[in-house]
């Protein structure tokens, strides 16, 4: 049967292939737009001088490594790949650099195209000193090979062209694999966050209980300043009301009325008011809890 006429359904995640998905043509008529793109990049370029083989990378063009004698195989299988996935509801796009990609719901997916090339060591000559130098050559065997994934190449029974539906599976396992992965990472993000928040939340809460404490305490000891200070000054003035009386009898045998207007009249009726307001009941302790002297005024 032929495949580009049958729908294959991957029975592991039903990832379903319409008819003529991946399958490669014979030429490179009706291409795909970016194929048509890269054919354009590599119309005149030369082998590299030490893999021999053509690179292509850029803006507008698929990155891939090749040699010149597989360079139309190389893009027809591309041009399978390409509008395979797009037959997928998937995206082709470019990563300016070696890599293609393949975007996948939300996910991209790059891979590397390229031609292993075979590393053989050049004798050296007679007569010179021993140095192993080595000669790249292109080998033939195309690579299709996913970032951090699978690789696909020729083997000895299958070639590439017949691996690309595995390849487009792999695309779309590794896709999967990686959005599973993103929403990991921002599940953990946002538990991070969480508990930051949550940190954050009691730090407040402990900033706000340890200034309570503190308000509480400095409370605590204003009011015992108070009552220490209330308890003194009314020790004072209990100890200056009977001083004064007898202030007042020395006055009146010095023959000075205590409450005429001469100098040492004043200041016994200051000392009295001092007295009486250095009392904390006489300013209605402990319902106010506060004390004021007057000050002298003759």
């Amino acid at each position: 049967m032929d495949p580009a006429s049958t729908t294959v359904q991957n029975p592991q995640d039903g990832l379903l292939f319409p008819p003529g998905a991946f399958v490669v043509k014979s030429d490179l008529r009706a291409c795909h737009p970016l194929i048509t793109a890269t054919r354009l990049a590599l119309d005149g370029k030369t082998p590299d001088y030490r893999d021999h083989l053509l690179h292509c990378h850029g803006s507008h063009a698929l990155g891939l490594r090749v040699s010149p004698a597989c360079t139309n195989r190389m893009l027809r299988i591309m041009d399978a790949v390409l509008k395979g996935a797009e037959t997928l509801g998937w995206r082709p796009e470019l990563t300016n650099w070696w890599n293609s990609g393949i975007r996948i719901g939300s996910t991209l997916v790059t891979f590397r195209v390229f031609e292993r090339v075979t590393i053989r060591a050049t004798p050296n000559a007679p007569g010179h000193y021993p140095k192993r130098s080595f000669t790249y050559l292109p080998s033939g065997c195309l690579h299709l090979e996913i970032d951090y994934g699978r690789a696909f190449k020729d083997g000895v029974r299958t070639t590439l062209e017949g691996k690309l539906r595995d390849f487009a599976t792999a695309l779309y396992e590794h896709a999967k694999a990686t959005e599973l992965y993103q929403r990991r990472l921002e599940e953990q993000a946002r538990l991070a966050r969480i508990k930051e928040q949550e940190m954050q939340d009691q730090r407040e809460r402990d900033e706000a209980r340890r200034l309570e404490e503190e308000r509480r305490t400095q409370e605590e000891a204003e009011r015992v300043d108070q009552l220490m200070t209330a308890l003194d000054h009314w020790r004072t003035s209990r100890r200056l009301k009977p001083f004064l009386v007898l202030c007042e009898r020395h006055l009146l045998d010095a023959g000075i009325d205590p409450k005429g207007s001469s100098e040492h009249a004043h200041w016994l009726s200051w000392a009295k008011q001092y007295a009486r307001n250095l009392d904390p009941f006489t300013a209605g302790f402990p319902l106010s809890r506060t004390t004021q002297a007057a000050p002298y005024a003759p």
